[in-house]
């Protein structure tokens, strides 16, 4: 059911898949049945031309993580990227849900709306094309300045398109690093609970 896009990534790190449709994690063995680092692996379809701002199911939100924390001075989100480059669009990544949420919905994303960008200037809005990051992992630190007293409850991958086909997003080491440079971590290893679907 799964695309093969995923075989390429197979032979770094092994991908714990989170299916959108029937909400289930998969463990992938690595190449040649070696143990190895895992990763998340978002899969999503859309079977039709759609817009991703009119009409929500053309953009995915699925729960990694549903502990919560309030946004200090000198946070950063930091994350692992990999956008196969079968896509049709080229984006996705993880958004945060805070408390002040009265305009962010499944298909709008806080760090969009807070402007974050990381440390190369890339907007760090799930929707936005992320280029450094296609058919090769990009690893982002995102200073969360914007929403320094927000608590947040949720941590999310997001991934979505206007165009038909399939969509892989694979994520790994998603922390939140403080400014005494002590690491709070959303997810690091291993298989993960399905926490929650949207879209």
């Amino acid at each position: 059911m799964l695309s093969p896009m995923l075989r390429t990534v197979q032979s770094a790190r092994s991908a714990v898949v989170l299916a959108t449709l029937c909400a289930i994690c998969v463990p992938f063995a690595a190449a040649g049945g070696a143990p190895a680092d895992t990763c998340l692996a978002f899969y999503a379809a859309n079977p039709k031309n759609t817009n991703r701002w009119q009409n929500p199911s053309s953009f995915a939100r699925f729960s990694i993580s549903q502990s919560p924390w309030t946004v200090q001075k000198g946070d950063v989100l930091e994350y692992e990227v990999l956008i196969p480059k079968e896509n049709p669009e080229k984006n996705g990544g993880i958004d945060l849900l805070g408390d002040r949420e009265d305009k962010v919905t499944v298909d709008r994303s806080t760090l969009g709306l807070y402007k974050a960008v990381d440390q190369n200037g890339v907007s760090a809005d799930p929707a936005t094309v992320l280029e450094p990051a296609v058919g090769k992992w990009y690893a982002r630190k995102i200073p969360l300045d914007g929403l320094i007293g927000q608590k947040i409850r949720q941590t999310d991958i997001m991934l979505g398109g206007q165009q038909p086909g399939q969509y892989v997003l694979l994520v790994d080491n998603v922390r939140i690093r403080h400014a005494d440079r002590s690491v709070t971590v959303l997810y690091e290893n291993g298989r993960r609970r399905p926490l929650g679907f949207s879209g």
